[in-house]
């Protein structure tokens, strides 16, 4: 299955072409395909990288130091350069039973000290990053990275699962706080990187599910408010900074997760749903149109190491984002099949709508504070 969908107005530039994964290995059987598949992906002509969403290991795996070095050193044996995302399971979920119950701050910093040591993306070809903790403010968010590929600017984040690690124990959330500040200034770094360099398009990778496109009972709007009475939304603080970077951003913007799942409606309008992914506009205005400059690419998580997310950004006049599924062919050295567009009757058409500047409660009145929302 591909889909195109047209994403806002852009410089003519080269492709770029990308592969998406995430999950995978969730278990010791699991790491020979695994290694196959960055194998397979790398024999697909024009590939620049892969994009490694998060969780190297299962929820039924322990977060040892032994286990991390092991999925390390697997996911630098990819031949193209490998960034990585990091995911609850690397981190977060540590604290649970079944993962050795760690105390996810330390893992955080084991996870920081060996995934993220270098400057360079991992694989055997890595690509430069520019990372968060070169400022001396945040030098503890290594996992906070930057860089540009051909005309298109990627931004990756640290918001993993599990509501984005926000603990509802009284007093200071201090993890969750820092890196809420660390994240927003990332972005804001992003923004300026964006005015300077003015990329095509903007893709901005994390791993939790932050719940865009959820409608609650009480209005299509709420999810800017907490999700329910009893649970307070983790992901508050970064839908707010993504919507005012998309204000003052004039391009479209790809983000890029892991689906976990939330009450409510799913998004409608432009949209493509398989068993591996979803692709679409999950903002909507209350006349049910679509907002046009933020566009959502969601891995389901099926820990299936025989698929991957091929993914293509086509800047023109109006840049588009193209998504697949691809399955690892038998024998991964040889190089897959070029995928076959959908047919015109299910190409869904550019859309091109004004994004509206509203106030979200609790900014300031200035246009700095303000944000666009559905």
């Amino acid at each position: 299955m591909v889909l195109w969908l047209a994403a806002g107005n852009s410089m003519a530039a080269q492709p770029v072409h990308f592969a998406v994964l995430g999950g995978v290995p969730a278990n010791p059987s699991q790491e020979a395909p695994v290694r196959e598949l960055l194998a397979a992906i790398a024999a697909r002509p024009g590939i620049d990288f892969i994009l490694d969403d998060g969780n190297l290991k299962g929820a039924q795996e322990p977060c040892t130091d032994t286990l991390l070095q092991e999925r390390q050193a697997l996911l630098n044996s990819s031949p193209l350069p490998l960034v990585f995302v990091p995911g609850a399971r690397d981190w977060v979920d540590c604290q649970q039973a079944a993962a050795g119950q760690f105390d996810p701050l330390e893992r955080l910093d084991q996870l920081r000290d060996l995934i993220f040591a270098t400057s360079d993306s991992m694989g055997a070809a890595p690509l430069p990053l520019l990372h968060e903790s070169e400022v001396t403010r945040f030098r503890n968010f290594h996992e906070n990275t930057e860089w540009q590929q051909g005309p298109v600017l990627f931004v990756a984040l640290n918001v993993p699962g599990n509501n984005n690690h926000y603990v509802d124990a009284g007093g200071r959330n201090g993890e969750f706080e820092d890196r809420t500040v660390a994240n927003r200034f990332w972005l804001e770094h992003a923004l300026r990187s964006a005015r300077q360099h003015h990329p095509a398009a903007v893709v901005i990778a994390l791993e939790g599910d932050p719940g865009l496109g959820v409608q609650s009972r009480h209005g299509p709007f709420d999810w800017l408010d907490f999700r329910t009475p009893s649970q307070r939304d983790g992901y508050l603080e970064f839908k707010q900074d993504l919507l005012k970077f998309a204000q003052q951003y004039d391009g479209p913007i790809l983000l890029i997760n892991q689906a976990h799942g939330h009450a409510g409606n799913p998004a409608q309008g432009a949209t493509v749903t398989n068993p591996a992914f979803r692709l679409s506009q999950p903002l909507h205005r209350k006349n049910g149109s679509a907002l046009s400059k933020i566009w959502q690419l969601e891995l389901n998580a099926q820990n299936d190491p025989r698929h991957w997310v091929s993914v293509e950004i086509v800047p023109a006049r109006e840049t588009s984002f193209k998504a697949s599924l691809q399955t690892v062919p038998a024998h991964p050295a040889t190089p897959a099949v070029e995928p076959t567009p959908a047919p015109a009757a299910s190409a869904l058409p550019p859309v091109a709508l004004p994004v509206p500047v509203l106030q979200i409660p609790g900014t300031n009145d200035d246009d700095s504070a303000s944000s666009p929302r559905p």
